[in-house]
């Protein structure tokens, strides 16, 4: 984790890290080593290369109550610019590659393996070995006109190993990832497509789509367990269409428009039978390959807060019979058919309910600020 303290207490870090032996990345905030040992032994038997964040007045000192022996030192002041935004690779396992294949394109993408410091042009045949599990690429490039052109003309990265993405992936088009809008149709089409060793995606942090522009863009990533947020309010054509197709264990999307469209084909099919599918409540309830997965329970985001903040969940629903029951509601509740029909609504709420309702089927129950989807 990141130290920010500037001042230490008495052996406040003592033996902090003793036998973390993966351990390659340490960031600290104080500026002199304090007398007291307050850092004794606190590298000891830590991985055997790594690199150590730090302000420029700290002195290099060396050693198991220190900086780790081997390790590479970078000051802070020269490296917080360069992280903020890149989209960047992380090993998850020792001797995971990345590369990229271009088909009738050929983008400015380039890497850094020493934190920024030097870049090298990515082309295609290319494959680049993140030795140590915690080693980290940065990528970035200068293609303002977009990455990828269009069904024949596209780029993806090849991977190898375990690796998750991190950072804004619109630091491929302006080489900082500060950006919000994706400059052009098919921008980023099919960017990880089979991409099975990708465990996290990146950050999507356009506000202004393009056409087709995230259409497969994580087509059979099989290791993908959360879609990155999608905080477009607005979608473009085609753009979300069989974005998640194949991604057999995500369980987890998370949305800022609200309403449906054309914009979301196929985009969620053969994903896990079970998930949380997060949203604005003035998304209709929509299930399918098209819509939200089937199975999925829905929470709606609360108002203000952005996506990545949705009411938690105590309140149970259950069936059996033709009866639908719910505990602990203490909230209005309404119950739909499938086809959008208000079948049963309760108001000013109460602590258990018996819900009656006409046959057998799909219903959609809202809970207050809830929604629980079920089957009788």
């Amino acid at each position: 984790p990141e130290l920010p303290a500037t001042t230490l207490a008495n052996c406040c870090y003592n033996f902090m890290f003793s036998g973390c032996t993966n351990l390659s990345e340490i960031r600290v905030a104080f500026v002199e080593w304090e007398k007291g040992n307050n850092t004794y032994r606190w590298g000891e038997n830590v991985a055997p290369t790594g690199t150590f964040y730090c302000p420029k007045d700290l002195p290099l000192e060396y050693g198991m109550d220190r900086i780790p022996d081997g390790w590479t030192v970078k000051y802070i002041e020269d490296t917080a610019a360069a992280e903020t935004n890149y989209l960047t690779f992380t090993a998850e396992e020792d001797g995971s590659t990345f590369g990229i294949l271009n088909k009738n394109n050929n983008p400015d993408v380039q890497y850094s393996l020493d934190g920024g410091e030097t870049w090298t042009a990515l082309v295609k045949g290319d494959a680049i070995t993140l030795v140590h599990k915690g080693d980290k690429a940065l990528l970035r490039g200068d293609n303002p006109e977009g990455f990828s052109k269009g069904y024949n003309k596209y780029s993806s990265f090849t991977m190898t190993g375990k690796i998750a993405a991190s950072g804004s992936v619109m630091s491929l088009i302006d080489g900082t990832g500060e950006i919000l809008v994706v400059p052009a149709d098919y921008c980023f089409y099919s960017l990880f497509e089979g991409c099975t060793s990708l465990t996290q995606a990146p950050e999507l942090s356009a506000m202004t789509l393009a056409d087709y522009c995230y259409y497969e863009m994580f087509k059979g990533c099989t290791r993908l367990t959360q879609a990155p947020e999608l905080p477009a309010t607005t979608l473009a054509n085609c753009c979300y269409n069989f974005m998640f197709s194949g991604c057999t264990n995500l369980s987890e999307i998370r949305v800022a428009f609200d309403e449906w469209n054309d914009n979301t084909k196929n985009w969620v099919e053969n994903v896990s039978p079970t998930g949380t599918f997060y949203c604005p409540k003035a998304l209709p309830l929509e299930y399918g390959l098209d819509r939200i997965p089937e199975g999925w329970t829905v929470k709606y985001i609360e108002e203000g807060t952005g996506v990545n903040d949705a009411v938690s969940s105590e309140i149970a629903v259950w069936t059996e019979g033709n009866t639908i029951y719910i505990r602990d509601s203490e909230g209005d509740v309404e119950v739909y058919d499938m086809l959008g029909r208000l079948i049963v609504s309760k108001r000013n709420g109460q602590e258990n309910i018996q819900i009656p309702v006409p046959q057998k089927g799909i219903y959609v129950v809202k809970v207050g600020t809830e929604t629980h989807k079920v089957e009788l």
